[in-house]
């Protein structure tokens, strides 16, 4: 009898569900996504630029030179950055360091128990953070920020921002993971990471504003105050400069040298050579005074500079 069967069929299968995603997973792939937009590099260049810009123009603003008129390039600014940077850079890489590890034992433990300690953990942090939000923006709008200690608001809202974005993490985590909350759509994730990013960023600025301030008035001051420690410059001159200040004695040189300098001014210190130009302060220079910083270009004609060391600090 003929097989009345007809040719054979590929068996159908069901589609196999997909495994749930490991806890973290989503997060880590929304930082990812955020981090290919703001790269950690570029955001650390761009702070280290504006830190060695804002720095910059606080010391040279303080001796009446618009930072400007300098010429620094680009590496200037980030030469200028590194120093100071040392320790908070230290600081911070050892925060985030310990910040990883923290977020593994956190991450598992979410995971791993059903513990409503972690959740009420969770709500606390979330609800310091928004506390510290709080103060931070009255403490900025009321003008309160100019009487707290320098750093105290920006340092308080990144702090602030922090723990309201991790808090909120672990409540996320563990309700949808023991108490079958429906988890968040992926729009409203980055939306929430987006949001935090631009705000750690902003505050990040700020703070970064804060300490280069410091920096450059606290260099200022300490140039002011032993101007005697800065290197002395003697210019020779074919002829009269005007170089006048408190300090700055003009001589003329009885027997002319061969090439013809005639004048000699000195009781000058050097506030910094930039394109090619030397920025001079009078030995007698003082905050709130009338003396002047003298600018002079390293190649005019008939003059020439000579140097002598500080006085040792």
């Amino acid at each position: 009898m003929a097989d009345r069967a007809g040719p054979e069929h590929p068996a159908r299968t069901r589609p196999v569900a997909p495994e749930p995603e490991p806890p973290g997973s989503t997060f880590h792939g929304t930082m990812q996504a955020v981090a290919a937009v703001v790269a950690p590099a570029s955001l650390l260049t761009a702070l280290l630029y504006y830190f060695g810009w804002i720095r910059s123009y606080t010391l040279f603003s303080y001796f009446g030179v618009d930072v400007a008129v300098l010429g620094f390039t680009t590496q200037d600014y980030l030469l200028r950055s590194v120093e100071p940077l040392y320790g908070p850079i230290g600081i911070g890489l050892l925060v985030a360091l310990g910040a990883v590890v923290l977020h593994g034992h956190v991450r598992q433990a979410v995971h791993r128990s059903a513990d409503r300690r972690l959740l009420r953990a969770g709500r606390v942090l979330v609800a310091i953070g928004l506390g510290g939000l709080f103060a931070g923006i009255v403490h900025s709008v009321t003008g309160a920020a100019g009487r707290a200690p320098v750093f105290a608001t920006p340092a308080l809202l990144v702090v602030a921002v922090v723990l309201t974005a991790y808090g909120r993490w672990i409540v996320r985590r563990w309700r949808e993971r023991w108490d079958g909350a429906v988890p968040e759509s992926a729009a409203a994730r980055t939306t929430v990471v987006a949001l935090t990013v631009m705000l750690l960023v902003a505050s990040s600025f700020w703070l970064v504003t804060e300490y280069a301030q410091a920096i450059g008035r606290g260099l200022a001051d300490h140039y002011a105050s032993r101007l005697d420690q800065r290197p002395g410059v003697v210019v020779v001159s074919t002829r009269r400069l005007q170089l006048a200040g408190p300090g700055v004695s003009e001589a003329v040189i009885e027997a002319a040298e061969p090439d013809g300098f005639t004048y000699r001014y000195s009781g000058l210190r050097l506030l910094v050579f930039a394109d090619r130009t030397y920025y001079l302060l009078p030995g007698g220079w003082t905050p709130g005074g009338t003396a002047p910083t003298f600018r002079i270009p390293a190649d005019l004609a008939g003059a020439r500079f000579e140097f002598v060391a500080g006085s040792p600090g």
